[in-house]
């Protein structure tokens, strides 16, 4: 669907296509589990009510008397995707309903009319064999216990509910028969889809037309680029979503208004799917000589992050699980300390809370030397990197930049583009990655601020900070790692970091400076847990 004003016969019929879904659709999730597996389903779906998504659990909808095999029928029938907790007990011979059930929903998609894009989620609670049916699905772990809460920000990035949510408001007012779901008013509108990608376009020196018709048909974007005297043409159609075929047969109906026009001025049509396409439609698309393209696809052509996200996984397998731990994972997680409150909470949850909270972009952990500070920025960073691999639509990539080889005055561009370059991405401009920052597809770990210099000018140390606390803006995450000692004293530490969402005017001279962080920032400190016995 095109997410900008719906002009076209095409997006009119998305647009009430999805209001209708968001209507009829009762329940977001479908939890599926078996009776030995209850408590971890009743924590999940508390969690997940907590994060606002509707639940159908089977505590909270079965009454006495209802008909066993009926009711769960019905409620994947009103959930949008179903999320499957993964024990052995869910395969075994005398537990096979749930799993039959599932089985079956997912082979008559047209029937139970899931989310196409990820209509299952598997979440794995215990490891055991996966039959193969489940394999194709992108899982997301639950084995840890004390890293729950990790666990359940990675599923609400899967589930995507706020942003479904957000583009339905976005129709309100083109829709105004259908009664919205009344969730909508705590997203934000924001920056259009096409608008996102008009601006990808335009950074790689494409004149772009938002919003024209092209030989009578309506197009999102007519995007214009010459070289050495040669002329680049193409119409491109965004869609919300998930492209499937009944999609492709609206715009085949197009195609045939205006294919001699496309071949005579060698104009390429691109199909642009928010979340990608069946293969159906992707066969469809390409017999009509039609471009599909996902916007994963997209951004990953924009800046190539895939291969630089594979060596971050290496790295952490090679130089920490291999060569520290002889290949087992000795990974502690630790506590941390809130700076304002004093409040302690385990880490991998404060972190997960914190990437759901659009307000807060910069988080900045102090501890002592030899705590493990870098030890949790390559952890944070090879979690977040395999759930990019799984799902790069819906995870960020992360960037993980070690500060101890920089000395002196930085500017952030130049310690961004440094880095790309170390790693084989030589011709991504800043630009580019900028973008991809405040659009919140990259978090950034900066490592070892105290490792920048040996005591620097304050004047200099303050600057730096500023410089690197610039990538925390719009919709972007950035984390910075730094022992408290390196700052002689809490004074200092407050001059150049901040104290938080509260520190008074009165404490420190550059106040004004750190006003613009403000509450969109935290400051927390390092609780190392006990060693494992």
């Amino acid at each position: 669907m095109a997410f900008g004003l719906v002009s076209s016969k095409i997006e009119k019929k998305q647009a009430r296509a999805l209001a209708q879904k968001d209507t009829e659709k009762q329940y977001d999730v479908f939890l599926s589990h078996t009776k030995a597996d209850i408590e971890s389903a009743r924590k999940l779906a508390d969690s997940l009510q907590q994060h606002g998504v509707k639940v159908w659990f089977e505590e909270w909808v079965l009454k006495a008397g209802d008909h066993q095999p009926t009711k769960p029928r019905q409620g994947i029938q009103a959930s949008r995707q179903i999320v499957v907790i993964l024990t052995a007990h869910y395969f075994h011979p005398k537990s096979l309903e749930q799993f039959t059930m599932v089985v079956q929903a997912l082979s008559d998609t047209q029937a139970y009319s899931l989310d196409k894009a990820r209509p299952l989620i598997p979440v794995l609670f215990e490891d055991c064999e996966i039959p193969s049916i489940f394999q194709p699905f992108a899982q997301i772990n639950f084995t840890n216990t004390a890293n729950f809460e990790w666990g359940v920000r990675q599923l609400l990035e899967a589930l995507n509910v706020a942003l479904r949510r957000q583009f339905v408001q976005k129709y309100e007012n083109e829709l105004p028969n259908y009664p919205f779901d009344d969730l909508r008013a705590r997203y934000s509108r924001g920056e259009t889809f096409v608008d996102v990608v008009a601006k990808i376009y335009r950074l790689q020196h494409f004149q772009v037309q938002l919003q024209t018709h092209w030989h009578g048909v309506s197009f999102d974007l007519i995007v214009e680029k010459r070289d050495f005297g040669l002329r680049h043409q193409a119409v491109v159609t965004c869609l919300e979503g998930y492209c499937d075929l009944p999609q492709c047969r609206d715009i085949a109906t197009q195609y045939r208004q205006i294919y001699s026009q496309l071949a005579k001025e060698n104009v390429q049509w691109i199909v642009l799917a928010a979340e990608g396409f069946s293969q159906e439609s992707d066969k469809s698309l390409n017999n009509l000589n039609i471009l599909p393209l996902s916007y994963a696809e997209l951004l990953n052509q924009f800046v190539p992050l895939r291969d630089y996200v594979d060596q971050l996984i290496v790295q952490y397998q090679d130089d920490i699980v291999k060569k520290i731990w002889k290949g087992q994972d000795w990974f502690i997680p630790p506590d941390i300390c809130t700076d304002i409150e004093d409040k302690i909470y385990p880490a991998l949850t404060h972190v997960a809370d914190w990437m759901g909270r659009p307000d807060e972009n910069l988080m900045t952990i102090l501890g002592d030397l030899g705590t493990g500070k870098t030890t949790l920025a390559h952890y944070l960073a090879y979690q977040w990197a395999r759930a990019f691999l799984d799902d790069p639509l819906h995870h960020p990539a992360p960037v993980l930049i070690p500060l101890r080889h920089v000395r002196k005055a930085i500017t952030l561009d130049s310690i961004i583009s440094s880095h790309l370059n170390y790693y084989g991405l030589s011709n991504v401009p800043y630009a580019h990655f900028e973008l991809m920052l405040r659009l919140g597809k990259v978090i950034v770990l900066f490592d070892g601020f105290d490792e920048m210099a040996d005591r620097i000018r304050y004047d200099t140390m303050r600057e730096n900070f500023r410089e690197l606390a610039r990538a925390a803006e719009h919709r972007s995450k950035v984390m910075l790692t730094c022992r408290t000692q390196y700052f002689k004293d809490r004074q200092e530490q407050v001059k150049i970091i901040g104290e938080g969402p509260t520190f008074k005017e009165t404490e420190t001279q550059l106040y004004e400076d750190q006003r613009q962080y403000g509450s969109r920032q935290q400051v927390v400190y390092w609780r190392r847990r006990s060693v494992r016995s």
